[in-house]
């Protein structure tokens, strides 16, 4: 289903190439036998360290690595093939950055920062562990203004996170006349997207370092990381998403999109685009017009819907028109979810261009409905006695009802488990209980087989 994935594969295939063009370019002028290491580290290339378990210290090894980035890198239709394609983008760009310390430890000059030295890294990775720092977000520029990006990182600095910045926002910085550097926890790491492998080094080797993870063990890299490294990425991009409504139901679906990653998210009311210091808004609604439309986008709905990819309406019958969808990026995926009037019916949406269209109705392919994901996080939540139900006990059910639809059934038609599946509940909730237990809020300890068991019984019973 290449329209889901494209634009994912499309930078994953961009940073391959850009690795490979780097390493050429550099096999040409040193030759294999090059040296080849990353200063004050004694943890090699750290991201091949930590993902491959391979100990990097010539040219020639790096090469050798290609095929595997490029084996890291697959190109398929389901949710992990994208999440192992990051992985494998984080590789090809630690390999960008390797080939610009040959032969020169301070490649960037002074300008940027670059590489984290193992000190650094146990001078922040010692409080970011422990609970005495916050934590740390990845800014990834340039914002809408110098204005909004100095606000933006002061915002960050007042509540002592720690900010590595990235791109464009540098410059906007320094024409803010900002202060960066570790004393003031403002650091310019690099000017181009690949610079975010010093970033993803730095977490690797503090869970090396602190958690004891050895090199090649994914499941621990992963568990450390996701429990003791607070970490989040502040992403401007001219792209957002839609999502119509802005009751309790349509500011938790945005919570969560925003918790896998989505880059932006547009929240609309009946006044039309929710922003930063628009009037009428809720305490809610002012939470969300902080964490939400970076572009500071306003006008009423039409206007907002305009060069975007994904609509989520939870809201009222008719609301979108075909001339709406027209003016959305191509082949955008509308979920309409109103009941039983969506806000577009799906073959309008269709003959307006849409690739993927879901309603809240059964007599419709691809019912997004509740039922698919309350039995079995509360099956699940229940089972290991959990204290909370957190935002990664909601991710993992997202997932695991996601990847019940195979590879070779996807299709415009089906891209969700039809409600009364009864794989569902039975895998939402193994996945939610083996998240509680990863994220500390069970009380007992239940294998993710057990609980799908449990559940697929108690289905039977009905």
């Amino acid at each position: 289903m290449k329209l889901l994935f494209s634009r994912v594969f499309d930078g994953v295939d961009e940073m391959y190439t850009l690795a490979h063009n780097a390493l050429d370019k550099a096999l040409a002028e040193h030759g294999e036998a090059a040296p080849l290491a990353m200063p004050n580290t004694g943890y090699f290339l750290a991201n091949h360290l930590a993902y491959l378990s391979k100990k990097i210290t010539t040219l020639g090894q790096l090469k050798e690595s290609m095929t595997e980035i490029k084996a890291w890198m697959p190109h398929g239709n389901r949710l992990d093939d994208v999440f192992k394609s990051g992985f494998g983008t984080f590789l090809a760009a630690e390999v960008i950055e390797a080939c610009k310390y040959i032969n020169n430890p301070e490649p960037y000059n002074g300008e940027y920062h670059g590489h984290l030295s193992d000190a650094e890294v146990r001078e922040l990775g010692v409080p970011l562990v422990t609970g005495d720092l916050p934590g740390f977000t990845v800014i990834i520029g340039p914002a809408p203004s110098d204005e909004e990006a100095a606000e933006l990182i002061k915002g960050y600095q007042s509540r002592a996170i720690f900010v590595f910045l990235i791109g464009g926002i540098i410059d906007q910085a320094r024409r803010m006349k900002l202060n960066m550097g570790f004393p003031v926890r403002v650091v310019p790491v690099g000017p181009d997207i690949w610079a975010v492998a010093h970033i993803i080094s730095f977490v690797n080797r503090a869970a090396m370092i602190f958690g004891a993870v050895q090199p090649g063990d994914r499941e621990e890299l992963d568990d450390y990381t996701f429990k003791r490294i607070r970490a989040f990425v502040n992403a401007f991009d001219p792209v957002a998403d839609i999502v119509v409504g802005a009751g309790a139901g349509a500011i938790a679906v945005t919570r969560l999109l925003m918790a896998l990653g989505l880059g932006d998210v547009i929240l609309c009311d009946r006044q039309g685009a929710i922003y930063k210091g628009r009037d009428n808004l809720n305490s809610e609604k002012v939470l969300m017009a902080e964490l939400t439309n970076k572009g500071m986008r306003k006008g009423t709905l039409a206007d907002a819907m305009k060069e975007t990819d994904v609509f989520f309406g939870l809201s009222a019958p008719g609301l979108v028109t075909q001339e709406m969808v027209k003016s959305m990026n191509p082949d955008p995926f509308i979920f309409a979810m109103a009941n039983p009037v969506p806000e577009i019916f799906p073959e309008d949406a269709l003959a307006a261009g849409a690739a993927v269209v879901g309603t809240g109705r059964s007599d419709f392919p691809n019912q997004v409905n509740n039922v698919l994901a309350f039995p079995g996080i509360l099956r699940g939540a229940l089972d290991v006695r959990a204290r909370d139900i957190d935002e990664s006990m909601k991710i993992a059910a997202a997932l695991a009802i996601a990847n019940l639809v195979g590879h070779d059934e996807l299709s415009p038609d089906y891209i969700i488990p039809k409600p009364f599946d009864r794989r569902v509940a039975p895998a939402v909730a193994a996945a939610v209980a083996e998240a509680a237990q990863r994220s500390g809020l069970a009380r007992v300890a239940v294998t993710p087989d057990e609980v799908a068991e449990r559940t697929k019984r108690i289905i039977e019973k009905d």
